[in-house]
């Protein structure tokens, strides 16, 4: 009598060598495709907070010292009125790019933090105006227009939305 594995041994071991291969393969490769769902992830978040963003900017002027308005007389500030047009609470920030008269070129200004723009509201906010250090002080840099671009959080990281950005002609500059 010949002496050897029976089939249904051979099969279950053939069954077990082969889960175990199955499950060092996803122990492997499952940090990978988490990472790259998380990824995903981050991607589509920022674009769906794209599209949440929708904002005018109304009345851009450089403060005056003589303005009627008491919160409008920091000559240092450049003023704006941005107004929500979503109903959600837009609370990231914006970057600012100064445009400047007879070919006095760009230049893109810090990010306004600490904007909190609720649903619907207009809100006044200022931006410290580009200057030279003269030999009286402050020498401002004549501003024609500027583009405001919002910038909004997806996951950890910061995405700015350059398809929603916003050209203004500022005024007293």
């Amino acid at each position: 009598m010949k002496r050897g594995v029976s089939p249904l041994i051979a099969a279950v071991l053939l069954i077990v060598f082969v889960v175990t291969l199955l499950i060092v393969i996803f122990n492997l490769t499952r940090e990978t495709v988490e990472s790259g769902f998380e990824k995903g992830e981050e991607i589509f978040e920022g674009f769906s907070n794209c599209d949440e963003v929708k904002f005018f900017v109304e009345n851009a002027e450089c403060g005056r010292s003589d303005h009627e308005n008491e919160r409008r007389r920091n000559t240092d500030l450049l003023y704006m009125n941005i107004k929500n047009e979503k109903n959600v609470d837009f609370k990231d920030a914006f970057v600012v790019k100064f445009f400047y008269s007879g070919g006095g070129g760009e230049e893109v200004s810090s990010v306004l933090d600490d904007t909190r723009v609720n649903a619907y509201e207009v809100k006044t906010m200022g931006i410290y105006r580009p200057y030279v250090e003269g030999d009286f002080g402050k020498d401002y840099k004549e501003i024609n227009s500027i583009e405001i671009v919002p910038r909004v959080k997806a996951g950890d990281e910061f995405k700015f939305c350059t398809d929603k950005k916003r050209e203004i002609e500022v005024r007293n500059c």
